[in-house]
């Protein structure tokens, strides 16, 4: 382990906190200490896929450690433990660890506590990132009922629990309540935060991809384009925030009939989401997804083939079991249409 950067001194302090748990207790506690707060330091940049890379030993490490207690120290740590997993795709992974924290926090803190309340969030979301939208959808309509009454409606964490509530009313059909929701949540992040504000811009991309939904596309579009502009200008191409924006622009200029439009982006998207995530990360096998279905609408039939087989392939080969719910649906999809080629016409 010794010619790993950056090893050495985390992993010996992981294996004397072990070591020395029966025999110097006081010790233990100053080794495990020190443990938990060097990694929950190193993890705390896990939200950014593109260090993932460099986080690959401490999160060995914080893995060994988290499985030997259950305290607020472990929760903190599983809290980026557990975010790690999520961006990466791991949703079944990042649930486990969030439905840990949450245990503790709430046994611990307290229901109300505002922590807990961020440990239901997460944990809502995985449900949600796994299909299962009701159970993600109770959650947050527990939670959001209680930080309104104990934080006030404009405090930041109310106004993303509104977001994610309203994000998976959406996912439901409910696209008058998900709207309504989202234009409460602009008006007050604009007034409160200002228009170039990480949550208003989430907001704003929130609030266009409902318009879309309704139908109201060249409204999306405008909301979309301002969202891409300044995530650019502040954040960087390569950002994961700019990505989505892009992302989400090509699919409404797609659905408006830009084809060569939406496929210059989703182009540079996969290139970067390939480079970054890897390939057989969830985002990057649904951009990959949509460019597919871009070339297909374009009649471009050798262009599909090519990202199919270089993108989207590896899904049939793969357990089910293994695949989080946006790939299953777009394995569901690629073998519906290859048995629908099969037919005889």
């Amino acid at each position: 382990m010794e010619d790993e950067p950056g090893a050495r001194s985390v992993h010996t302090l992981i294996s004397r906190t072990v070591r020395f748990y029966d025999s110097q207790p006081e010790r233990t506690d100053h080794l495990k200490t020190a443990a938990f707060q060097a990694l929950t330091s190193e993890l705390s940049k896990a939200d950014d896929p593109r260090v993932h890379g460099e986080l690959r030993l401490a999160v060995t490490h914080a893995r060994e450690l988290v499985s030997r207690s259950d305290d607020i120290q472990a929760a903190d740590l599983m809290t980026w433990l557990g975010r790690f997993d999520y961006v990466h795709g791991a949703y079944n992974s990042a649930e486990s660890l969030w439905r840990r924290e949450y245990e503790s926090r709430r046994t611990i803190l307290g229901l109300e506590h505002q922590s807990t309340l961020t440990s239901m969030n997460n944990l809502a979301l995985t449900l949600g990132d796994q299909g299962d939208l009701e159970g993600a959808r109770k959650i947050q309509e527990q939670v959001l009922e209680i930080t309104r009454r104990v934080l006030g409606k404009e405090h930041p964490d109310t106004l993303t629990f509104m977001n994610n509530l309203a994000g998976t009313l959406g996912d439901q059909g409910d696209l008058k309540g998900a709207r309504k929701i989202q234009e409460q949540v602009l008006e007050i992040t604009r007034r409160v935060l200002g228009e170039e504000h990480p949550d208003t811009l989430a907001s704003m991309n929130n609030l266009a991809l409902t318009l879309g939904d309704q139908g109201d596309r060249e409204g999306a579009r405008k909301i979309q384009e301002q969202v891409l502009e300044i995530r650019r200008r502040v954040l960087g191409e390569e950002h994961p925030d700019t990505l989505t924006s892009m992302n989400n622009l090509a699919e409404t200029l797609k659905a408006q009939g830009d084809l060569k439009g939406a496929r210059k982006i989703h182009e540079q998207v996969l290139e970067i989401r390939r480079r970054v995530l890897g390939a057989e990360h969830p985002n990057t096998s649904g951009i990959a997804w949509n460019l597919f279905s871009t070339y297909l609408e374009a009649g471009n039939s050798d262009g599909a083939k090519t990202i199919f087989e270089d993108n989207l392939i590896w899904l049939l080969d793969r357990n089910p079991e293994s695949l989080g719910a946006v790939q299953l649906q777009i394995r569901d999809m690629i073998l519906q249409m290859l048995q629908g080629a099969d037919q005889p016409e």
